[in-house]
Formats: C-alpha cells, structure tokens, sequence
C-alpha cells in the first residue's frame, strides 16, 4: 500500500477524520452540564451537535469500509451534498438553541429533516436507477436547494441573532455585540464550511483532502465552544430564562383560550395606544408604560420578541421617527428641535442617529429634500 497515492491516502484520512470527529461526539454527549433547568437549552444543543458528529463519523467510516467513492465520482458528489445538507440544518440549530430556544421546536426540525431525507432518496435513486442526464437534472435541482437552504438558514440566523442581542443590551442596557461575537463566528464558520462542501463537488481530490482537514478544525473549535460556554454564556441565561419563564406563565393557564385571548387583548389595546400617540410620551418608564397597556414589564417584552420579532425600544423610536417625517411633511418649515420635542426624543443626538438609521437620511437632509 503506497500510502502516499492520493486515492489510499484519501481513505486514510478518511478514517482518521471519521474517529476523530466520533470521539468529539462522544466528548460533547460526556460533557457535565449542571442539573439546572436553566441550563436545558444548553442540554438540547449539545444533543444537536453530537447528533450532527456522530452523522458525519458513521457516514465516513462507511466510505472507508466501501471504499467506492474515489471510484464513482457522481456517489462521492451526492453524499457529500446530503451530508452536508444535514450538517447545515443540525449545527443551524444548535446555536439558534443557545441563543433563543423559545424559537426552536422539535416538529421544525423532524420536517425538514423528512425533507432532506426525501430529497437524498430521491438523489441516490436517479443516481443508480436512471440515466446519466436525470441524474444530472437533480443534481442540479438539489445544489439550488441546498445553496437556498444555507441562505435561508443565514437569515434566520441574523433575525434571531438580532432579537438575542437587543433582548441582552435591554436587560443589561449595554453594548452587548462583543460578548456574543463566538456565536457569530461560530455560524459563519459553519457557514463557510457548508460552502465549502458544494465548492468540493467540483475540485480535485487534492482540496476535498484539504476541506477534510479543515472541517475536522472546525468541528474540535466547537467543541471547545461548549466546553467554556456554562462560563462565556452565563451573562446570557438570565435573558433566556426570563422568556422561557413568561411563556411558561401564559402557556400554563387552565383556560385553553387564555393565551389567544390575552394576546388578542394587548394587541387592541396597543393598537389604541398607537392611535393615540402615546409613543410621544417623555419621561415615561417602561414599567408605567406597560402598566397603562395592563400588562408588566416581562410579558411587554416577551410579546415584543415573539410576535413583532423586535423588542420595545426599537419599535417606539420607529414609530416616533415615521410621525416625526409626518410632521416635517406637512410643516416644511417647522425647526428640527420642535419635530424632536413633539415625537418625544429627550436628547438632539439620539433624535438624530435615530432618524438616520431608520431613514438612512439625517433630519436636515430629510428636511430638505423637495415633496414628490
């Protein structure tokens, strides 16, 4: 055995890679997670990501003990395509469980993992029952499937990764964005790995050899991650726990219909608040703004994180900044100081960063723009 022919090296590194990624599952799943609720979202994680090590080390340890992909390049491109299709959907939800669990159902990923495993059945059966064209076809369809699967994946990552970090400058009235930068580099390092894969189907053997080895990088550095997650996320469970706590709250009530209907209440009642520009309101706490919506503080921003997508905060400054482009509308000549007092912004600075991030113009450049 030349161990230095790429096909027999391949294979070697196959193994390697394999046993390796499967003892960093095994490592994950003997990880000591305190018996704390608070820490089941960190559980169901782990359990995500080793489920995802121990897909890819069984998939590798039977292209080793086959040893027919280096011979049949189109089975090589379909596995490699399935495989990390899955991978894409398993590490996507693990970190959307660390950091908003509420989000996250088992039913959401039994779906799309049915889908998935459709779609392969489906690739592997025009592979071997159909005719090199079909094939082909597919093959195709599925790349597009997979390259819209990473896209959609992505987005959902940023809208959830937003909630996460306004729900922690709220809760700790900070800037929060470094200490969540690991999740950020821990998606799009996923992300590069997912494209990465498709890139391979279409390169030597020589980079997939060299995608192996990185990827194997990726998934020890993740492991770490988990490891020193109980001490870097700490500061974030509370945050977490309060909405699980909330939602727990309302989902427990007796009254099937407690939930709907509590729900359907504030929503008219914050229709009215809207209505009648309570938003221009200064000096007013969140707590006294909650109180006269007939709701408390925790359920105002649990609503505002799961069914606007946003949290409080961001919402009123938009509103105060469409009423505030109302009123230089119809008042052209109106000073900026005034518009600011009448929406209820406090200070000049934060009136105007607010208009320019909403508007992308700054009050006097909206200002001086000439009506359509």
């Amino acid at each position: 055995m030349d161990i230095f022919d790429p096909i027999t090296f391949y294979y070697i590194l196959t193994f390697a890679i394999s046993f390796t990624v499967t003892i960093l599952g095994v490592m994950l799943l003997g990880l000591h997670i305190a018996p704390d609720k608070e820490l089941d979202s960190l559980r169901f994680s782990r359990n995500y990501l080793a489920i995802s090590y121990f897909v890819l080390g069984i998939s590798g340890f039977v292209s080793f003990l086959s040893q027919q992909e280096t011979e049949n390049e189109l089975l090589m491109a379909s596995c490699t395509l399935i495989i990390a299709s899955y991978q894409a959907l398993l590490f996507t939800y693990t970190i959307l469980t660390l950091i908003q669990p509420l989000y996250i159902k088992r039913k959401q990923i039994f779906v799309q993992l049915g889908i998935i495993t459709f779609v392969a059945v489906l690739l592997l059966l025009t592979l071997f029952s159909t005719s090199h064209f079909i094939y082909n076809l597919v093959f195709y369809i599925v790349v597009v499937a997979y390259l819209s699967q990473l896209s959609f994946y992505t987005y959902l990552f940023r809208l959830k990764y937003n909630v996460c970090l306004r729900s922690l400058e709220e809760y700790y009235d900070e800037d929060e964005h470094i200490r969540l930068r690991w999740v950020n580099l821990s998606f799009y390092g996923a992300l590069i790995i997912g494209v990465l894969a498709l890139t391979s189907l279409f390169l030597n053997l020589y980079f997939y050899i060299l995608f192996s080895i990185l990827y194997t990088a990726y998934y020890a550095y993740m492991v770490s991650r988990f490891y020193n997650y109980q001490i870097d996320f700490k500061f974030a469970i509370p945050v977490i726990n309060q909405n699980e706590k909330i939602s727990e709250e309302i989902n427990n009530k007796c009254d099937p219909q407690y939930k709907i209907e509590k729900i359907e209440k504030f929503s008219f009642i914050l229709d009215k608040w809207v209505e009648e520009k309570k938003f221009t309101q200064k000096d007013i706490s969140v707590d006294e703004i909650a109180e006269s919506l007939e709701v408390n503080h925790s359920f105002l921003q649990y609503y505002f994180r799961t069914y606007m997508q946003t949290d409080f905060r961001t919402w009123r400054s938009e509103l105060r900044v469409c009423e505030a482009q109302s009123i230089l509308k119809e008042n052209p000549d109106i000073s900026l100081e005034k518009v600011r007092e009448l929406v209820g912004f406090n200070h000049r600075a934060n009136f105007h960063q607010q208009f320019q991030k909403i508007t992308g113009l700054t009050p006097s450049q909206y200002k001086q723009q000439k009506p359509v």
